[in-house]
């Protein structure tokens, strides 16, 4: 039986090197994913496009011609201890992939307190209560998805980029955009991006076929714990459940790019190998494929790249 899967991902080189190098990225224990998916690799494909941002295929090889794994499969195709898959980024994909950077801040540091117009705006678009738990206002608070000190600059950059494989693209342009936020239990935004993610359905390679749970509404967004404590203790239980769905708003919700981010913060931080995360990530920036961007037409009017 399969104990963990190492994630590679096919990263572009640094220093303008057109060529892509693997990247041992993740060190995934089976047992924490399989409750969360039917179908394991459609999860696991989803985590290396939110890491990447690039479209791709899963593979048990480093080797072309790629040659897909079953992504409806029930189980995992591996009886070793070691499960080893590759995601091998499209071809025209490429120029536009980078892992997240940079990652949440978790050294408790100050934050900016968020603007009157972004803390009204989300509580009442959010119906007042935690979108998790249903707690009172007094309990909660509205939190951003992309840290509120990466800026303006890094949140336009970020949803442009990420932008190019949605139909419709959603480009935010201030990090106090009520689309950049959530109305959720005090206890919860301090895991947020650490060990607790956010898993929309459907995304661009899941849909509720996927999910191993009752079955979602039209569109669904699932909380998962990546790494919670040994012992749970009961308020963790009750402010995070692993599975728990979130609440959605009939207006100006988050899209699912930033959902995208937040679940790849959460990933580096309770899965990520050591290379990779620290060295690989510091290592890029988003300036990195700004040339890409100058270049390349995406604004809230224009085609997307791929559809979903």
């Amino acid at each position: 039986m399969t104990d963990f899967v190492y994630i590679h991902l096919s990263l572009p080189k640094l220093q303008d090197d057109p060529n892509l190098q693997w990247v041992p990225s993740f060190r995934v224990l089976v047992a924490r994913i399989l409750p969360w998916s039917l179908h394991p690799y459609a999860l696991i494909r989803y985590m290396c496009f939110a890491t990447t941002g690039a479209r791709g295929e899963l593979s048990l090889s480093s080797q072309y011609p790629v040659n897909p794994v079953a992504y409806n499969s029930p189980t995992l195709s591996d009886d070793t201890p070691d499960l080893h898959v590759y995601y091998h980024v499209q071809e025209d994909q490429r120029p536009y992939t980078f892992p997240i950077n940079p990652i949440r801040p978790i050294d408790g540091r100050d934050t900016p307190t968020p603007t009157e117009k972004f803390k009204n705006g989300v509580t009442e678009r959010d119906g007042g209560t935690c979108i998790v738990n249903h707690l009172r206002s007094d309990l909660c608070e509205a939190a951003h998805l992309i840290d509120v000190n990466k800026g303006n600059k890094y949140i336009e950059k970020l949803t442009t980029l990420r932008s190019l494989n949605y139909p419709n693209p959603q480009i935010i342009r201030d990090v106090d955009d009520l689309r950049n936020g959530l109305f959720l239990f005090v206890l919860i935004p301090p895991f947020m991006g650490l060990s607790v993610a956010f898993l929309p359905i459907p995304n661009v390679y899941m849909t509720s076929d996927d999910i191993n749970s009752r079955t979602p509404a039209n569109s669904s967004l699932i909380l998962h714990d990546l790494d919670p404590p040994e012992d749970l203790p009961q308020l963790h239980v009750l402010a995070l459940p692993d599975g728990g769905r979130l609440r959605i708003a009939p207006h100006d919700w988050p899209p699912n790019l930033l959902f995208d981010v937040v679940f790849a913060e959460a990933m580096c931080r309770s899965w990520g190998l050591p290379g990779f995360v620290d060295q690989i990530i510091p290592a890029w920036s988003i300036e990195t494929v700004e040339t890409e961007l100058e270049t390349t037409s995406c604004d809230e009017s224009a085609p997307s790249m791929v559809g979903t």
